[in-house]
């Protein structure tokens, strides 16, 4: 069996977060095919403490710890003014994980490399001949784009700065690459519109389904629900922006509504914003006691005004076969479906939640058209299949493959 070398910015172990759901994904399909060493770093929170759950796929795990104070950050920011490189970038670089990786690759004969998010790209060395593979979880400097429109003042300029550089580390890590896999479409195009003659893939983000059964049994209040990773900015912002603007205005139309907030990372300014009595905030649960409260929720939300690639948290919704309220960039990038509303505006958002609400024979309708969405374009073994490894098997080690089926991933 060949082996691969499967370079993250964080080991999914657990797989809270949306990345590294995406992650843990590759890793169970690379598994089938490659005897796999995963390198990164630790999860913050829980460390090396849940790696078993990767034995299973897994020949090897090699970790370090991520280390990051406000007054290394600060220091690590002067460098990188000196230097003209990106803090983005440079924050997840570590002499320790380099020195890791260095050894294994010193140590060992890998058939491939692949990167996991563009952090991940920075420790490939510059004169590695073995095949890459390099998937953009999100156009990383679209991100930062977007990031200075939704910033002010100093941090306007600084996210335009950053952006910049990403830029140009990121077309450049799309050049190097063997093959580049991409959450849609339209990522995709935006790759092949600024340079040719990369060769690239859509492997559309995805969910795994195992274990969901889908009830009528609801909370019975009208219950909100909201799954993120809170530190990541687009959904904190957006999520924040939701607990001000519009939770207040719904109260005072649905008198007994309550939020559910399920997640990751939360921070000190969305606690200090869930004192109300009927948000309720669970942070860090594990997957089954999550599955319940999507189950028993009315209505799932996606307050998200800015960010890049695709959300898996609406994949999960639609696993478990719930409605969708979204702004556009909440949905960017995913198949229309039904199930899922549409709306920007604050007074259009609180509309469509109130109608929705309104209506529990047509939610529980729209929550069916959004899983049969879903289990024919997103889940993960529908996503994840044999014609996908033809296909690295074809660009990175001259193996016949049908070409078929290279157009059709």
């Amino acid at each position: 069996m060949k082996k691969l070398l499967f370079i993250t910015k964080f080991i999914p172990a657990p797989d809270f977060s949306g990345g590294a759901k995406r992650s843990l994904a590759w890793i169970r399909f690379l598994s089938k095919y490659f005897d796999i060493t995963i390198v990164g770093f630790w999860n913050k929170i829980y460390g090396y403490s849940r790696i078993n759950q990767l034995d299973q796929y897994a020949e090897r795990i090699e970790g370090v710890t991520f280390v990051r104070t406000k007054a290394s950050l600060m220091q690590m920011y002067i460098t990188c003014l000196c230097q003209n490189t990106s803090l983005i970038l440079t924050q997840y670089q570590s002499i320790e994980l380099k020195s890791k990786i260095q050894t294994l690759l010193g140590q060992n004969t890998y058939d491939c490399i692949f990167c996991s998010e563009l952090a991940s790209v920075q420790y490939v060395p510059e004169d590695c001949f073995i095949p890459i593979v390099f998937d953009d979880h999100n156009i990383e400097y679209e991100l930062t784009e977007r990031n200075a429109k939704h910033s002010s003042h100093i941090l306007k300029w600084f996210y335009k700065r950053e952006a910049k550089m990403i830029k140009k580390f990121e077309h450049e890590a799309w050049k190097n690459a063997s093959m580049v896999s991409f959450v849609s479409q339209r990522d995709e195009s935006i790759c092949q519109s600024a340079i040719s003659g990369i060769y690239s893939c859509v492997v559309e983000n995805s969910y795994d389904d195992e274990g969901i059964l889908i009830t009528d049994e609801w909370y019975d209040e009208p219950t909100l629900l909201f799954i993120g990773n809170v530190s990541w900015k687009p959904n904190r912002t957006g999520l924040k922006h939701f607990l001000t603007a519009i939770y207040p205005q719904l109260k005072q139309k649905i008198k007994l509504l309550k939020l559910y907030i399920v997640g990751s990372g939360m921070t000190i300014d969305v606690q200090k914003l869930c004192k109300d009595d009927s948000i309720l905030i669970k942070e860090n649960i594990e997957e089954n006691e999550k599955r319940k409260i999507i189950s028993k929720s009315w209505l799932c939300i996606v307050p998200v005004y800015w960010g890049s690639g695709t959300r898996i948290k609406i994949l999960e919704y639609w696993a478990n076969g719930k409605c969708v309220v979204s702004t556009t960039i909440g949905a960017e990038g995913l198949n229309a479906s039904p199930g899922i509303v549409i709306a920007d505006d604050d007074d259009d958002f609180i509309k469509a939640i109130e109608d929705a609400l309104s209506d529990k024979k047509w939610l529980h309708l729209a929550g069916l058209e959004n899983r049969y969405v879903f289990e024919r374009k997103y889940k993960e073994s529908r996503v994840y299949e044999s014609s996908l490894y033809r296909t690295i098997a074809a660009q990175c080690f001259g193996e016949d493959s049908n070409t078929e089926y290279i157009k059709n991933i």
